[in-house]
């Protein structure tokens, strides 16, 4: 289950819950919450394979150490980069830069040689990118 905040086109924030349960054949379940002038919720349940669009998911464990799992997922094939910057904007590492295709993806980021803090996971598909915070606690 992952918890997120997003900003639609019309700039104004949208937060959302997404469970993808194990067996991905009985779909997911989105349930998304609409922040403009007044709280309005849907739930939506769609297959597996209508929810597979660009998506970066909530790193786990979040609070980690010294290893974390960052998943994501890609509607079509396209140009990747997950890179993970520092609390002051610095990029610490790219771990993924490659072209790739359709589909649900996790990868994992050791961060032994990282001091303790806040760092942000930016994954870059296409056009379109995505951020996420993650706490480091040694």
């Amino acid at each position: 289950m992952s918890l997120g905040q997003a900003v639609v086109p019309n700039s104004h924030p949208l937060w959302y819950v997404l469970y993808i349960p194990l067996d991905t054949a009985k779909g997911t379940l989105a349930i998304q919450i609409d922040a403009t002038e007044s709280i309005e919720s849907g739930v939506q349940q769609s297959s597996a394979r209508e929810y597979a669009r660009f998506f970066l998911y909530q790193n786990y464990p979040n609070l980690f150490n010294p290893t974390t799992c960052i998943p994501f997922s890609l509607h079509q094939p396209t140009m990747v980069q997950l890179t993970v910057f520092n609390i002051l904007g610095q990029a610490i590492c790219s771990l993924i830069s490659r072209r790739m295709s359709a589909g649900s993806f996790v990868t994992e980021w050791d961060a032994t040689s990282q001091p303790s803090g806040s760092y942000i996971q930016r994954l870059e598909a296409g056009n379109a990118d995505q951020s996420g915070r993650m706490i480091l606690l040694k």
